[in-house]
């Protein structure tokens, strides 16, 4: 090291350590904080600052611990919903419980739908499908048409005094929906077979009354004019 190198070393200390020395007698020459508190009276706007600042920096500190809480509740979320889903769904009482009749009252009728997990295609139809329908018919009555467009199905039912009987069935799988008279009825929850059914009873002697049910393939519905009673007989008839 040269001389001239030695003296910038040497300056440069003497410096620093001017510095050093100067800040720290400006700091003891500082009023402490009692005499500023007893000394220096803050005006009305220079407080209502300083408490705005601090508001603002506690909000920002609550957001950030929120935000943080948000994140955390979401990702257990994302992990606990789908497999409670998947449990819920592997036990068939439940999954009945989930895919079941959707009912949009309105003033003077239900309109319901059936919904279920499966897709279109995990319904199979066959030869023997068209053969599940009521084994019991009130006394007088005949099958007298049958219509059939793929798995959909109804079936027209008549006796001598020209009284009508209608049954459906339809796959759960396709959305399919329909309308229930409720002004001239009254709505009452039943079982058939097991399941859960919704029957719409005619108010008056000659009004139409309607059945609605569901097996785990399809959804069923009778509605004719004669006793209520007769349509649950010959609902839990239904099979192949």
């Amino acid at each position: 090291m040269n001389k001239q190198e030695m003296r910038d070393q040497i300056f440069e200390v003497m410096l620093q350590t001017a510095v050093k020395e100067n800040f720290e007698k400006e700091l003891h020459e500082l009023p402490t904080a009692k005499e500023l508190k007893d000394d220096y009276e803050l005006s009305e706007a220079t407080r209502k600052e300083i408490e705005k600042l601090i508001k603002t920096v506690n909000h920002k500190s609550t957001r950030r611990r929120m935000q943080k809480a948000a994140k955390r509740a979401a990702v257990i979320a994302a992990i606990i919903i789908p497999v409670s889903m998947v449990s819920l769904l592997s036990v068939e009482a439940s999954r009945n419980v989930i895919f079941n009749a959707v009912m949009n009252w309105a003033s003077d009728h239900v309109n319901i739908q059936y919904q279920d997990g499966q897709s279109s295609s995990s319904v199979t139809s066959s030869p023997d499908d068209s053969e599940i329908k009521p084994r019991y018919l009130p006394e007088g009555f005949i099958e007298t048409e049958v219509n059939q467009a793929g798995p959909n199905y109804a079936i027209k039912y008549q006796n001598a005094q020209g009284e009508l009987i209608l049954f459906r069935r339809n796959p759960l799988s396709e959305e399919r929906s329909f309308a229930v008279d409720t002004e001239h009825t009254t709505y009452k929850e039943i079982e058939i077979q097991g399941e859960k059914a919704s029957l719409f009873a005619a108010n008056e002697p000659n009004g139409m009354s309607y059945l609605v049910w569901k097996s785990h393939t399809y959804s069923f519905q009778l509605n004719s004019e004669i006793s209520p009673e007769q349509l649950i007989k010959m609902a839990e008839s239904v099979k192949k």
